[in-house]
């Protein structure tokens, strides 16, 4: 499906998916399949409950930015601190 067609189409999955969170749910997700992590495993390191981290890692507008960057560093400080999880070509996020 082109890009075109899902902005016609489906114009709030678009928007989602459009969106700065949307690109840091991706990295998010890209952190926990590296450490090969399922949601319920990441949201205990996350200190959060599943149903919310999933609004993490589905793309929530509704969430700041900047809450996004600070679950991504937290989820790689975590799994660093941890030998049993390797996750250094991931980008680093921060609080910005």
């Amino acid at each position: 499906m082109s890009c075109e067609l899902l902005e016609k189409k489906f114009p709030e999955i678009f928007k989602e998916f459009q969106s700065t969170q949307g690109e840091l749910s991706v990295e998010l997700l890209k952190v926990r399949i590296s450490a090969n992590l399922n949601v319920k495993k990441t949201s205990e390191l996350l200190d959060m409950e599943s149903d919310e981290y999933l609004k993490y890692e589905f793309g929530d507008v509704s969430i700041p930015v900047k809450k996004y960057y600070k679950i991504i560093g937290k989820l790689k400080k975590r799994l660093n601190e941890d030998d049993n999880y390797h996750v250094d070509n991931i980008k680093k996020y921060s609080i910005q």
